[in-house]
């Protein structure tokens, strides 16, 4: 059975007004955010914007050091289950930098170097495709590799 594909924006959360108007055009059938204040802020304003509900999950929560590998692979199956929900349809995630950067490195994207702490902005966000299992960077705004200082 061939699966449609779902567009992802993970979205480190940032400025509401620029982040609903880059987002304003977009048919968005989902918005989920972390409980961070942050994150949640962001996403009410975008939901208010499509006029759908919010979904909080604690599956996006800002992940420490110690967590980020096991938080990880929960985001990981959050975002297929999600996918396989939203076929041929777009969500969005508001949630922190870490998650987006170790996104990128997982997937071979870049090194943790490349993708280190400021390398995802506020605002910043990874679009992706998914099949319902696999996933495929699209684009990106405001993420940047970061040089190595010689």
């Amino acid at each position: 059975m061939d699966f449609g594909l779902t567009t992802i924006y993970l979205i480190r959360h940032g400025d509401e007004k620029e982040l609903a108007k880059k987002l304003e055009n977009i048919d968005i059938s989902a918005v989920y955010s972390s409980a961070a204040k942050d994150a949640k802020n962001v996403a009410q304003t975008i939901a208010n914007q499509k006029k759908i509900l919010l979904k909080t999950s604690p599956k996006l929560n800002k992940p420490t050091i110690k967590t980020l590998e096991g938080k990880f692979k929960k985001l990981i199956s959050f975002l297929q289950d999600e996918s396989q929900k939203y076929e041929n349809k777009t969500f969005i995630i508001i949630t922190h930098g870490q998650f987006i950067r170790k996104f990128l490195v997982a997937y071979k994207y870049g090194s943790e170097k490349e993708f280190a702490p400021g390398s995802v902005e506020n605002g910043g966000y990874l679009k992706l495709e998914s099949n319902g299992h696999d996933f495929f960077a699209t684009e990106t705004y405001k993420i940047h590799l970061i040089e190595e200082k010689m």
